[in-house]
């Protein structure tokens, strides 16, 4: 009777665990997810007009396009570095284009505080 009850607590620990595993892996899984969870996130911080949403929601799709291919490719470790290097560069650009001055400020300090965050988990 101990070795059921046993059996069945691992079984639902075992399961509890693949079911969080299979909800975290499946959440943000596509550029197109990633880049509209971003982007409804600055909407909250920094009050981005129509216009701007479009815009901020294309650089950040394509960004993530680029580095989801840019993972997949196995090839050219210091190539590959520079390349995303540059991508950022280019995407930061855009996007300070996009902003305004008073949106920009807002925007680094959001940035800041998600790496922060990011560095703690």
């Amino acid at each position: 009777m101990i070795k059921t009850f046993y059996l069945f607590g691992i079984l639902v620990l075992f399961s509890l665990s693949s079911q969080a595993q299979n909800a975290s892996s499946q959440r943000l899984n596509t550029p197109e997810k990633k880049a509209t969870f971003l982007v409804r996130d600055l909407q909250n911080k920094i009050m981005l007009n129509d216009q701007q949403k479009d815009s901020l929601f294309t650089i950040f799709q394509l960004q993530f396009r680029l580095a989801d291919s840019l993972k997949k490719n196995q090839t050219g470790g210091i190539a590959k570095r520079q390349y995303f290097q540059s991508m950022l560069a280019s995407s930061k650009s855009r996007i300070d284009s996009v902003l305004t001055k008073d949106q920009r400020v807002l925007f680094y300090q959001w940035k800041s505080n998600r790496k922060s965050l990011k560095s703690k988990i």
